[in-house]
């Protein structure tokens, strides 16, 4: 009987998928989340988290931690989170950024950077910029970051560029540079990404000839010169 249930459970999950009809009714959850109708939520992430669906079993896991939920209903919560993570690098950065959050759960910059890590493990170009965030919160692990941060500038990823220019500006580097700082704040910038007064704060504290080789440099980094 045990057998024959896992196989009914099996094809229930197989028919959701290719009808598509788990897209639907995630998309009905999401509704009711936001709306703030938890209870139709639940009910239909906790159907397709029965399915196997790794995001509906993220969503319930949430929804669970972010009540009041029991030690053990926060344990089996935790052990859910994991669970969805396995083999899948999204959810393994959706549960990288609930610990760096710390809205649903305590912020843990630890496990943020083991599921980021997992996560690039798995083939995802975009951790190495969540890796790259997560070491720069702590200055001795900021050569670390800033190697990290370029792998991702090389993905393509510009915010990368930004959390470069901090660290050259200011960051616990042996190679802090202004010119550099420069660079990838303009970069940044020429990309669409928000610098704030970084580049006219820098400016105003650096000599002319470093402004100048840092829009070389900014120049380069546009060609395609590694960072």
């Amino acid at each position: 009987m045990l057998n024959r249930n896992k196989f009914l459970l099996s094809s229930l999950a197989a028919a959701a998928l290719l009808t598509g009809c788990n897209t639907a009714d995630l998309k009905t959850a999401r509704r009711a989340a936001e709306a703030g109708d938890t209870a139709t939520a639940r009910a239909t992430y906790e159907e397709l988290a029965a399915y196997g669906i790794a995001e509906a079993q993220l969503e319930m896991a949430t929804l669970t931690l972010a009540g009041r939920p029991t030690q053990a209903e926060a344990q089996a919560a935790m052990a859910t989170l994991d669970a969805a993570a396995k083999d899948n690098a999204s959810m393994s950065i959706r549960i990288g950024d609930l610990y760096e959050d710390g809205k649903v759960v305590p912020r843990n910059l630890i496990l943020a950077y083991k599921y980021y890590s997992q996560a690039f493990d798995l083939g995802s170009p975009k951790a190495a910029y969540k890796i790259g965030s997560v070491l720069m919160e702590t200055p001795s692990n900021n050569e670390l970051a800033k190697a990290w941060l370029k792998k991702a500038l090389v993905a393509g990823d510009a915010k990368a560029a930004l959390k470069l220019g901090r660290l050259y500006e200011k960051g616990a580097i042996a190679d802090r540079s202004p010119a550099k700082a420069l660079g990838y704040y303009a970069y940044a910038q020429a990309n669409g990404i928000e610098v704030g007064e970084s580049i006219n704060r820098l400016k105003a504290k650096t000599s002319a000839a470093d402004i100048q080789a840092g829009v070389q440099f900014a120049r380069d980094l546009s060609s395609g010169v590694s960072p």
